[in-house]
C-alpha cells in the first residue's frame, strides 16, 4: 500500500504559476470566484460541487492556490475548474486547473524542449489534433478549434513582442 501523500495530485508548478497568472492578469478587483469539482465530465449532465465559500473581489492569490490544493487533497480523481463571475457588466469564466485523465497523461510524459520553431509548431499541431479527437461532439470540435487558434494567436503576439 503506497502512503496516502503520494496518492495526492498536486499540481505542477508551472500549472500553478499559470492559475497564479490567470488571477492576478484577469480576475482581481470584482469577480466572485467559486472553486468547482466533479467526479466524471463527460456526460451533458454534470453536476459540479463547490468547494469551500466563494472569494469575493479578493486580490490574494496564494489563498485562492491553496484551496484549490485542499480540493486535489480531499478529492484526488475529481475534476477541478475554477468558476469567475462579475455580475455588472454580467461575465462569466471558467477555467480548467485539473483534469485526471488529461493531466496524467502530461505528467507521464516527459516535458520536451522546444529547439526551434518549428518543433514548437509541430507539438502545438499534435496537441490540437488529440484535442479535436477527445471532443466528443462537432459543436465542441468547433469550439476546439477555435480556443486553439485564439490560443496560437496570443502565443504568437507574445513572441513577436
Amino acid at each position: 500500500m503506497q502512503p496516502a501523500h503520494n496518492l495526492v495530485p498536486l499540481l505542477s508548478k508551472p500549472r500553478l504559476d499559470e492559475v497564479e497568472r490567470v488571477l492576478a492578469d484577469n480576475l482581481s478587483h470584482n469577480w466572485v470566484i467559486h472553486i468547482e469539482h466533479a467526479d466524471d465530465v463527460n456526460s451533458r449532465t454534470t453536476r459540479w460541487q463547490q468547494w469551500g465559500k466563494p472569494l469575493f473581489a479578493s486580490n490574494d492569490s496564494s489563498s485562492l492556490l491553496n484551496d484549490i490544493q485542499a480540493c486535489l487533497t480531499n478529492h484526488p480523481s475529481h475534476t477541478v475548474r475554477l468558476n469567475a463571475e462579475k455580475y455588472n457588466p454580467q461575465v462569466r469564466f471558467v477555467y480548467w486547473v485539473y483534469r485526471p485523465d488529461y493531466d496524467a497523461a502530461l505528467i507521464a510524459q516527459p516535458e520536451q524542449q522546444v529547439t526551434s520553431v518549428n518543433s514548437g509548431v509541430s507539438r502545438w499541431v499534435s496537441l490540437l489534433g488529440d484535442s479535436i479527437k477527445a471532443a466528443r461532439s462537432r459543436l465542441w470540435r468547433i469550439i476546439t478549434v477555435t480556443g486553439m487558434v485564439l490560443a496560437s494567436l496570443l502565443l504568437l503576439e507574445e513572441v513577436m513582442a
